[in-house]
């Protein structure tokens, strides 16, 4: 893209819509010093998503992988809040309920146990009799950890009281790691006791012997009831049992039928659907025998197996309803009856595949944001693992966006497996073209765009992409790193979390991608999704780095391309799911980056940027300085208009940006007196799509900023 004026000398940059490209964070200043302020971010799960003409609850909660939840109420309000972790988030997820016991409203409160660290199964229950819920987890080592809620019921805090829970025989309280244990007081002696399913299929049963208050644990048979769950539909009993399929399994005790006592409710590994297996003794002593293989009748669960079973009254007409949590699959794996029955007789019907409706791709979503209609805002497109490219549609603005959910099968794009998408204008030609990073073969896949800026043609150009092959998992980064008016390449793969640094010695026409170095990240395992942005607000790009492990790595950029300094192991202090994918762009016109990361999960997390100085309110400029912009908002020109003290030596330059933080132009201002700068700009050269931009000049170790919108 070349733009020309009259009487100037104009330095065009193509748009790289990956990432900023350079320095949008220094947009958070109207003026003044920037360099050193923290960049602050506030997560946000509720901006407006619609899919199917249905809005979704909890858009950007990160996806459900492998999850376990539980109900309870724990803030004692009378209605159910609502518990859950994936192995990939690590900690404990909390959804408070903010409605009640009739009509449930949910609200994400992280900051309450978001520092819970979670090993692979947890369940909160009434230990001590006390009126409050305790917390128990795996110890990562097959026994139980136990903290005791020294709070209240009203507010719950829990500290850890063991880390190995131990019988009265002193040994410890085992589980299996494939297994979802659960209490319950089989025996109505008042306290619970603990049931933990193993790999043989078999039911492992501890008596709590101790009263309410004071819970002991005694070991009574790893065959409990005399009953194994295989697969095929069967329950039988333990002994002459010829070997078949079994595995990890969920269980959840409930008075499913209003008889008093407790029925159970089994997933297997390998079964598709749920066990209901009735209590036909009494709350005193029980007799467990199959009611239905195939839970509920009339629709039963079905998936791709290792389902748990949950149970709360959600909506307060004195039924349980049914939940399902499925971790064999990662699309439609909450799922929710609703019981329109009574307590002594449940009637269920399914109400939802997924009761935390939410943006989830099914795994690995990796994120990119561009302006493909070229209508001011930023649309949203995600990859995931199987190849395919989701097109979020931003029918909002540049200032309040909001997504409609388009398609999972952009413009018929799907590679081998694992996408992750980089838009950047490649050739020069003013419009985006699309980069995708595959899971194997070569890594990079090149689609030129043969349409137009407004109405985007993709057709396959180059199947590798600069003939480069570095490994597997490519995550592709486009950023005018060195600022010479070309785009480089920054290339994540999977061997030894590295980033490939390549520098163009071509130009924005013609790139040519020359490997410069591998940065590799200390103590970090396989994945690197790579980022670029000026998160410092020194005027160098900083490279920020999605990991296996989910956490985010700042590195500080340098005046050279390829010389970054680890910084920040944990970037803003965020915790991420696994294979984490940041972008970074403003999307909400405030002049404060935002962040969107992508991860295993295959949701979709958004963190709203804030700053010390907000580019909607005017910030005080430096003594003597003035920087103004008229008309604004503008049409067809504008004029930019600058002051300084001692005003002499060389004019300064007139930066303009965009939201993702690509600068599309640069000019020389034309000095009219002693400290008095200015230059008449119009954008008819570069079609500029109307939308929010960022005026930036800089002189004498400041830069200066105001935001300005472009109307058509």
């Amino acid at each position: 893209m070349r733009v020309h004026a009259r009487g100037l000398g104009w330095m065009a940059f193509s748009p790289a819509y990956c990432v900023s490209a350079g320095l949008l964070v220094l947009l958070l200043l109207l003026g003044g010093q920037s360099a050193g302020r923290a960049q602050q971010f506030e997560r946000v799960v509720t901006l407006p998503v619609e899919v199917s003409g249905q809005p979704l609850e909890f858009p950007f909660l990160g996806g459900l992988d492998f999850f376990i939840p539980q109900f309870v109420d724990i803030d004692a309000d009378r209605d159910f809040d609502l518990f859950y972790f994936t192995p990939t988030e690590k900690r404990l997820l909390f959804l408070e309920n903010i409605g009640d016991a009739q009509v449930r409203r949910f609200r994400l409160a992280n900051d309450r146990y978001g520092d819970f660290e979670i090993r692979s199964w947890f369940c909160l229950v009434d230990i001590d009799a006390d009126g409050d819920f305790d917390f128990y987890q795996d110890n990562n080592q097959g026994g139980l950890a136990f903290y005791r809620n020294i709070g209240s019921a009203q507010v719950a805090r829990f500290t850890l009281e063991t880390e190995a829970v131990t019988q009265v025989s002193g040994e410890e309280v085992r589980i299996d790691y494939t297994s979802a244990p659960a209490f319950a007081d089989i025996d109505a002696d008042g306290d619970y006791d603990f049931f933990s399913g193993n790999i043989l299929g078999y039911i492992e049963f501890y008596q709590n012997v101790g009263n309410p208050a004071s819970p002991v644990f005694q070991f009574e048979t790893s065959t409990w009831q005399n009953l194994r769950i295989i697969s095929g539909g069967a329950v039988a009993p333990a002994r002459g049992l010829a070997a078949s399929r079994h595995g990890a399994n969920g269980i959840d005790f409930v008075d499913f039928d209003g008889d008093a006592d407790r029925d159970l409710f089994y997933g297997d590994f390998f079964h598709p659907g749920v066990y209901f297996l009735r209590n036909q003794g009494t709350p005193a002593s029980a007799r467990i025998v199959i009611a239905d293989s195939a839970f509920p009748a009339g629709r039963p669960v079905h998936t791709l197996g290792y389902n748990i079973p949950r149970f709360a009254d959600i909506d307060g007409n004195g039924a349980v309803d049914f939940f399902v949590a499925c971790q064999n699959q990662n699309l439609n794996n909450f799922i929710f009856y609703q019981n329109t029955g009574t307590a002594t007789l449940p009637q269920l019907k399914i109400a939802a595949n997924n009761f935390l409706t939410q943006i989830d791709v099914g795994s690995n979503s990796a994120p990119a944001l561009a302006d493909l209609d070229r209508d001011g805002d930023l649309d949203l497109f995600l990859g995931d693992l199987n190849g395919r490219l989701h097109l979020f549609e931003n029918t909002g603005s540049a200032s309040a966006p909001a997504f409609r959910w388009v398609t999972d099968n952009f413009q018929n794009i799907k590679l081998n497996a694992v996408s992750a998408p980089a838009f950047a204008d490649l050739d020069g030609d003013a419009d985006l073209d699309l980069v995708i990073g595959t899971v194997t073969g070569s890594d990079l896949v090149l689609f030129e765009n043969i349409g137009t800026p407004q109405v985007p043609n993709f057709v396959l150009a180059d199947p590798n992409f600069q003939n480069i092959d570095l490994g597997s998992y490519s995550s592709p980064c486009f950023a005018d790193a060195d600022f010479d008016g070309d785009l480089d390449l920054f290339l994540g793969e999977y061997a030894g979390a590295a980033v490939a640094i390549f520098e163009n010695t071509g130009n924005a026409r013609q790139p040519v991608m020359q490997f410069r170095k591998k940065l590799r990240p200390p103590l970090v395992r396989d994945y690197a999704a790579p980022c670029l942005h000026d998160v410092n607000r020194d005027g160098f790009l900083d490279l920020l780095v999605g990991t296996l492990e989910g956490e985010m790595l700042h590195f500080q950029g340098t005046a050279a391309l390829d010389s970054f300094v680890l910084v920040d192991a944990r970037f803003a202090g965020l915790g991420i799911g696994a294979y984490s994918k940041p972008v970074l762009a403003d999307l909400n016109g405030d002049g404060a980056v935002d962040l969107l990361v992508g991860e295993g999960d295959g949701g979709l997390n958004y963190f709203q940027g804030t700053a010390a100085n907000d580019v909607t309110q005017p910030a005080r400029l430096p003594e003597g300085f003035e920087l103004q912009t008229h008309p604004n908002p503008f049409s067809g020109s504008v004029q930019i208009s600058l002051r300084a003290p001692g005003g002499r030596g060389e004019s300064p330059r007139v930066m303009l940006f965009n939201l993702m933080g690509a600068r599309i132009a640069e000019m020389a201002m034309q000095t009219v007196a002693p400290g008095q700068w200015v230059i008449d700009w119009s954008p008819a050269a570069l079609d500029l799509a109307p939308g929010v931009y960022f005026v930036m000049v800089k002189m004498k170790g400041i830069q200066l900023v105001r935001k300005i919108l472009h109307v058509k």
